[in-house]
């Protein structure tokens, strides 16, 4: 397989793996279920995040990991699921 193609499959893969991470937000406004909705946003971008670094995405990269530090404050208890993490969460889907 050509790189074009492995690149070709990540955007693929990756835009599945963003209306999945859309959804998983939805979840984690609506839902009591707090930790397990965090858990399953983290295990997306940690997924892109490698995919990207494997292409030499760092732009990317850096930008995915900046996410998973605020969801890692999240779940330390250092930040709060408010306006502003939620917000910073869809301006991370929007750049991605």
């Amino acid at each position: 397989m050509k790189k074009e193609e492995h690149l070709q499959n990540f955007i693929n893969e990756t835009d599945d793996l963003l209306k999945e991470l859309s959804q998983k937000i939805t979840v984690l406004i609506s839902t009591s279920h707090k930790r397990e909705a965090l858990n399953d946003i983290f295990r997306i971008l940690h997924t892109i995040e490698g995919n990207a670094s494997f292409f030499g995405l760092h732009g990317l990269k850096n930008i995915i990991s900046n996410l998973e530090n605020l969801l890692s404050a999240i779940c330390s208890g250092t930040a709060d699921i408010d306006k502003t993490a939620i917000d910073t969460l869809w301006k991370g889907v929007s750049l991605i």
